[in-house]
């Protein structure tokens, strides 16, 4: 079994602003590594104020990491689950306030499923 690191590209002050623990884990499903489900165990993230900046760069993590299932992990189901999370992301545009921030998130979806350029030296 080799190393599994995070996509330096993902997450926190990355070029796509989400998504490196979804990656390391789908990356760890394509190799068959097991592990186990601890359902106590949760991770907390004290709420911030969403912002149109935040929505978009934390959408383009969500669509580099749907890319990045498709393309590089091979998991096609999650094409169509991206299509409809994205008409989802339209519609509630339409029906919620604050449509910055929405518009922005969908903005940021769409731009990191395009940007997002898979890498072959990841293991």
């Amino acid at each position: 079994m080799g190393t599994f690191r995070f996509d330096e590209r993902m997450g926190l002050g990355a070029a796509f602003g989400s998504g490196e623990e979804s990656d390391l884990l789908l990356r760890l499903l394509k190799h068959k590594v097991k592990g186990r489900y601890h359902g106590k165990q949760y991770i907390y993230h004290p709420a911030k104020q969403e912002t149109p900046e935040r929505a978009f760069s934390y959408g383009r993590g969500f669509g580099a990491i749907y890319k990045k299932a498709v393309m590089d992990y091979h998991f096609f189901i999650m094409l169509p689950i991206f299509v409809l999370r994205i008409a989802k992301g339209a519609l509630n545009i339409a029906l919620y306030k604050d449509k910055k921030t929405r518009i922005s998130s969908l903005r940021g979806r769409i731009q990191g499923f395009i940007a997002y350029k898979i890498r072959r030296d990841h293991g």
